[in-house]
């Protein structure tokens, strides 16, 4: 209960501070938007007075250190409450009026190439105010409907030159761009909800397959413990039954016990050893085995399934083969055994044979069946984790 309520107020607290991306937006997009300010003041020449433009210059490029000034300054900000949120809301009402006293000149300029260069820039200006909605309504509408009151303005002063149908008319055009940036934003916001929420979801999912993955492995070091103990009791059975005097097929076949309780012994070790198998991290030996008598037992306990399928089971070891190699004879009896047992679940004629053979660059042993074999699609699936290639013979 503690760590879900501390999740909560963490996602609050980070939903609650979102306008700050609006700090961190201005601040990158100032390399952009100062050359821009430039350009329109020099492009304004055409039409207005040099002074106008000059000015113009001026008050934006001040109100823009500032803002970057403003951005720095609440961007270290290591507890953001909304009076902040506020008053760079306020502060960008403010810039966006002194921004827009521009494209409002160039309206009341009344030539066509000026009213073009004028809506260009009012368009740049509402694309800008409706990208910073979705982040602080406050802010983006402060700067919109300041761009939009500004705009309105300069359309109405103009009404003497132009006639109120014109006026009305190009009222009613910026009216349904706005609307339509307004829409546009609102509609990215959902985007972005939808998506955090996601995030959400699939964070609550992971961290649910975590706690099952815990269960999980705490599920088979018990069962792994529970198994252990009756399996050593069947082994000390098998060593107390060693040392009576038995016949020689029945001390083959003790023999075979033992060592296919002690690999299954080595087995649970592994999952114990869980956390460092799923991390790739197993640890493999690398002690002296010998590999004739290691091959000769793990093939000797199929001998007898191989027989009831009436299966010939080979093992040939070449002469250079014959001897002490070094290594994990435990990993490679595990996957000799999985390799001869399912060469001889899966023949139904003929036999399996277990060769192994020296060569320049290391020891090879090979499993070969007669069975059906693998096509190209089963193949590919071979080393997946949990997959079986034929499932329905296996059940």
């Amino acid at each position: 209960m503690r760590d879900g309520h501390r999740r909560t107020v963490d996602l609050e607290l980070s939903t609650g501070a979102r306008w700050l991306e609006v700090v961190g937006f201005r601040q990158r997009d100032a390399k952009y938007i100062l050359p821009l300010t430039v350009l329109a003041a020099v492009g304004s020449l055409i039409w207005l007075a040099w002074w106008i433009s000059a000015v113009w210059l001026a008050v934006n490029m001040t109100s823009q250190i500032l803002n970057l000034l403003l951005c720095r300054r609440m961007g270290r900000l290591k507890q953001p409450e909304p009076r902040h949120e506020l008053f760079l809301a306020a502060f960008t009402g403010v810039e966006t009026v002194l921004y827009a006293t521009l494209p409002a000149a160039l309206l009341l300029d009344g030539t066509p190439g000026a009213a073009v260069a004028a809506m260009s820039i009012i368009g740049a200006i509402a694309l800008s105010a409706a990208s910073e909605i979705p982040l602080s309504r406050r802010i983006g509408f402060a700067a919109l409907g300041a761009s939009a009151a500004v705009t309105a303005a300069a359309i109405l002063f103009s009404a003497p030159q132009v006639g109120a149908l014109h006026v009305a008319v190009t009222l009613a055009a910026v009216a349904s761009m706005y609307v339509y940036v307004v829409e546009a934003a609102f509609h990215r916001e959902a985007i972005e909800t939808r998506l955090a929420e996601a995030v959400a979801h699939a964070r609550a999912k992971e961290a649910e397959a975590e706690a099952a993955n815990a269960a999980k492995s705490a599920f088979l070091a018990t069962m792994s413990h529970e198994i252990r103990t009756p399996l050593n009791g069947v082994l000390g059975m098998a060593q107390a039954m060693a040392r009576d005097e038995l016949k020689p097929a029945q001390a083959e076949r003790l023999a075979i016990i033992r060592q296919s309780g002690e690999t299954l012994i080595g087995l649970l070790n592994n999952v114990l050893d869980l956390s460092k198998i799923e991390a790739g991290q197993m640890s493999i030996e690398a002690i002296p085995f010998d590999l004739v008598d290691l091959l000769e037992s793990t093939c000797a306990a199929f001998v007898t399934l191989a027989a009831e399928k009436d299966l010939s089971l080979e093992l040939h070891i070449e002469g250079a083969a014959d001897g002490l190699f070094e290594g994990d004879p435990t990993r490679l009896r595990q996957v000799v055994s999985n390799l001869v047992s399912n060469a001889v679940k899966f023949t139904e004629r003929g036999g399996v044979s277990v060769a192994a053979e020296l060569r320049p660059e290391g020891l090879a042993i090979r499993v070969a069946d007669t069975g059906p074999g693998m096509d190209a699609e089963q193949k590919a699936r071979l080393f997946s984790r949990f997959a079986q290639l034929e499932a329905s013979i296996t059940r």
